[in-house]
């Protein structure tokens, strides 16, 4: 009696298991349908240097060696994807050229701050990486090294979870070292600084794939999504676009 007992409650346990590895199997299965295509970027011209440059691949991955010794945070996004250090680097890439280094008539993309290139590295802080801005695996290379220093020390490197990563975007816009660093995403997006810096929050997540409140689509739709898209596509469009990179 007590054996068929037992072999009863094993039965029991080994269903249970099925049935939530069941669920578990077509949560993700759905997560996975929802994965917008990604976009695989081409080369824009003769003279362009883009993320579809032959070499980018190669100078992209020379980059990432870079990002190792980031103290990351283990985040999976609404996708049900795990976001990793690559596809951080991605998403600043898309965020601050769309992925052009130089146009096709040989300009280096330059903002009107006078940032340069794929990561929009100013000119102090690329020699303080020791790294040649305008050239673009060198430019790579420095953007990865200073996320380094961003998720390293300083404010950004006390947070935790998404809340650091957006932060940490927040921290390559606006400085790593403003006081502004010191709040919590709730209190930086509504906070008095530069809607740059709080519009570079909303692309981060949306860039990363990590899912936008309501009020934070209203944000965004107010400061950046063009007038004839909702914000949920323009958010999958941008997710494309950001994590289609170096694939």
């Amino acid at each position: 009696m007590a054996g068929s007992t037992a072999k009863s409650a094993g039965l029991t346990a080994k269903g249970a298991i099925a049935s939530a590895t069941a669920a578990i199997e077509r949560r993700a299965a759905e997560l996975k349908a929802k994965i917008p295509q990604l976009v695989k970027h081409e080369s824009t011209g003769s003279k362009s240097i883009s993320v579809g440059s032959p070499s980018f691949k190669s100078w992209f991955d020379e980059a990432a060696k870079h990002s190792a010794s980031w103290e990351f945070p283990d985040v999976t996004n609404k996708y049900g994807q795990k976001i990793s250090r690559e596809d951080y680097l991605r998403a600043i890439i898309w965020i601050e050229s769309r992925g052009i280094h130089q146009d096709n008539r040989g300009r280096v993309t330059k903002s009107w701050a006078g940032a340069v290139g794929f990561m929009q590295l100013m000119p102090n802080t690329a020699r303080g990486l020791k790294v040649n801005p305008s050239d673009a695996a060198q430019n790579l290379k420095g953007g990865a090294k200073y996320l380094g220093e961003i998720f390293n020390s300083g404010s950004v490197s006390k947070k935790s979870g998404a809340e650091k990563l957006i932060m940490g975007a927040c921290a390559y816009n606006l400085g790593p070292f403003s006081k502004s660093m010191k709040m919590s995403w709730e209190q930086l997006k509504t906070a008095k600084i530069p809607v740059e810096t709080r519009s570079y929050g909303l692309k981060m997540k949306m860039a990363l794939g990590l899912e936008l409140s309501a009020a934070e689509k209203t944000l965004a739709d107010e400061w950046f999504v063009p007038k004839d898209k909702n914000v949920d596509e323009f958010t999958d469009e941008f997710y494309a676009h950001a994590q289609g990179i170096a694939r």
